[in-house]
């Protein structure tokens, strides 16, 4: 199937082909939209590896920034998951992002400390990086948490200041030096901030470097605990 037609030119793809999964290209149902039901539900879910999300929360409250780690599903490389992050994050399947919120936003529900937040806060992309993919995908994901769970997003007040290059290849003390120094507090914001509890949501958490510069930015900017939460971790 043609991928020029199947994602920039979606309408004209409805026309000439069934609705399919993205990933495994049988006819999606009534209700279904990109990707099935059963792909979905394959991804591993985080309560089914109990040591994965435990060894995450030790590694990020060891470092004293996040208080707490809540994530749906592991992150497992050539997985069905890794296609969703791609068609996310490369592909414009914003409808992906929301989807993948709302999962979080249901176990957000039944996490007592979580659901107490005051705000959701998205790891935000340098704005250059905004402009070329158009969006960012972890804001999207807060869309669906907030549909679920009531929680407002702030979106504007923390700062990615430079641009990073991608952590994919880069060692762990090579992610925390290339994040340093890369967020800062919108100081127009900085009233919102005082004494509140936030959640800070990405698409997937690898080694936390960058989501433990972002709470270190905002505890210094006044707030008082930082959850993180994302839809995946590696």
């Amino acid at each position: 199937m043609n991928l020029l037609i199947r994602n920039v030119f979606p309408p004209l793809r409805d026309i000439i082909y069934p609705q399919v999964c993205f990933l495994c290209n049988t006819p999606l149902r009534n209700g279904e939209a990109k990707v099935c039901a059963t792909c979905w539900k394959s991804f591993t879910q985080i309560d089914s590896v109990p040591p994965a999300e435990t060894k995450h929360k030790n590694e990020l409250q060891a470092a004293g920034y996040i208080h707490d780690l809540l994530s749906c599903y592991l992150f497992e490389q050539g997985g069905k998951l890794q296609d969703v992050v791609h068609l996310l994050k490369y592909q414009a399947m914003t409808s992906l992002g929301v989807r993948l919120g709302r999962d979080i936003g249901i176990k957000i529900l039944g996490n007592e400390r979580f659901s107490r937040a005051d705000y959701l806060i998205p790891v935000p992309l340098h704005k250059a990086k905004l402009r070329e993919r158009g969006y960012n995908q972890s804001e999207l994901i807060c869309k669906g948490i907030s549909e679920v769970t009531k929680i407002p997003i702030a979106t504007d007040c923390i700062r990615r200041t430079r641009h990073t290059q991608t952590q994919t290849h880069l060692s762990l003390e090579e992610r925390k030096q290339n994040v340093s120094g890369a967020f800062m507090v919108v100081t127009k914001h900085q009233n919102l901030l005082n004494g509140i509890t936030v959640i800070l949501v990405d698409d997937v958490i690898t080694t936390g470097s960058t989501i433990n510069e972002c709470a270190k930015i905002i505890l210094g900017g006044g707030v008082e605990r930082v959850f993180a939460a994302s839809a995946a971790i590696v």
